[in-house]
């Protein structure tokens, strides 16, 4: 032991052992490939999928689940319902979401309108005549 390698990665003559993986020959990275993309290329993709889910997932969780739960729905059993749901669904209803948040927004926009018409008309009434 010599005290910085394990005695696993030192040759008995004290030289360090060949990696016993080889470099992949060329038809090997050729039959790798996968309709043009290789797999590192693939992984990659299946990486940024599950990080979109996992985003899906915390917005959901954070969001919808907490307002379902306002509704009346059990919060775990929103979470476990949600969970079970397959990814086309939960894409789907995040954009329905979205579309309601931007509807919800519009609402109160417009209430707001009502309500200064309605406070700028009683300050009139509030008004000394001359």
């Amino acid at each position: 032991d010599n005290g910085l390698f394990p005695e696993s990665a030192i040759k008995s003559n004290g030289k360090s052992k060949k990696s016993s993986k080889s470099k992949p020959s060329k038809e090997e990275l050729i039959s790798s490939l996968l309709n043009g993309k290789s797999c590192e290329d693939e992984v990659a993709a299946n990486k940024r999928e599950a990080s979109s889910i996992k985003e899906l997932d915390a917005f959901v969780k954070s969001v919808l689940v907490t307002s379902l739960a306002r509704f009346g729905v059990d919060d775990l059993a929103a979470q476990q319902g949600w969970s079970r749901l397959a990814s086309e669904d939960k894409k789907r209803f995040e954009e329905e979401w979205k579309q309601l948040q931007l509807k919800e927004f519009e609402f109160y926009s417009q209430r707001s309108g009502f309500f200064h018409a309605v406070v700028t008309k009683m300050a009139e009434t509030f008004r000394p005549s001359t």
